[in-house]
């Protein structure tokens, strides 16, 4: 990040060691380190830094896994915030769903899902399958859209949130909802990505191939399936 010279925020959710947080406020590392629960995941972190944080004109969200690939990403990203018709930019778009929400409802990925309050971590295709909680997972994410008031469109493409960049003025006009589970939290990363859709914005990968500026480990890692599904 140092190539970019710009303020840094770390905000990390969870407990932090003291050693850890005396080496993250290193000036040279970063100008702030925040510690708060874990709630929302990425943006539930993203959005507690933002209110911690106001007075910027642009702001850029990563991951802890983000890995800066060129140093044109900040020139790059700014200019399409600048633009007036552009509202988020990232280096990722799930085009797995760029289909109609009915093609979705009928497509493999409407599987079960468990959406447990509280929990974060994957669950097994047997454990939704055989609880009395489980939900299709398109049905799911559709009902939380409708909940918060969101049109969902024509169809479900949206920025995975790895990495997102908006500007100020585009952020004072939305909220990014907290997650309060893993299901939640992917709910909420459809619904920023709709919610600026519907108010005529564009939601930009940075490039036509994903990871182009900024990289990531887990999403990058040749071993990794979920590779096959961020380079399709």
């Amino acid at each position: 990040m140092a190539a970019v010279e710009s303020d840094v925020v770390v905000v990390c959710n969870g407990s932090l060691s003291a050693k850890k947080f005396s080496f993250l406020k290193c000036e040279a590392l970063c100008s702030e380190v925040l510690v708060r629960p874990n709630e929302g995941m990425n943006i539930g972190a993203w959005r507690y830094g933002l209110q911690a944080c106001p007075g910027f004109q642009y702001y850029h969200f990563f991951q802890d896994e983000s890995i800066l690939i060129s140093k044109n990403f900040l020139g790059v990203y700014e200019t399409f915030l600048a633009r007036k018709d552009v509202g988020l930019v990232g280096d990722s778009l799930n085009l797995k769903w760029n289909k109609s929400w009915n093609d979705m409802a009928r497509s493999s990925l409407n599987f079960k899902i468990l959406v447990e309050p509280g929990n974060y971590l994957d669950r097994s295709a047997a454990d939704s399958l055989i609880s009395e909680n489980s939900v299709d997972r398109v049905t799911y994410y559709r009902q939380k859209l409708k909940q918060w008031r969101c049109p969902e469109g024509s169809i479900a493409t949206h920025m995975r949130a790895l990495n997102w960049s908006l500007s100020s003025e585009v952020l004072s006009s939305i909220d990014f909802p907290v997650g309060f589970s893993k299901h939640e939290c992917i709910a909420s990363e459809i619904y920023v990505s709709r919610l600026l859709v519907s108010r005529g914005l564009k939601v930009v990968q940075s490039s036509s191939q994903p990871f182009c500026y900024v990289g990531h480990s887990e999403w990058m890692n040749p071993h990794d399936p979920q590779r096959k599904i961020a380079l399709k």
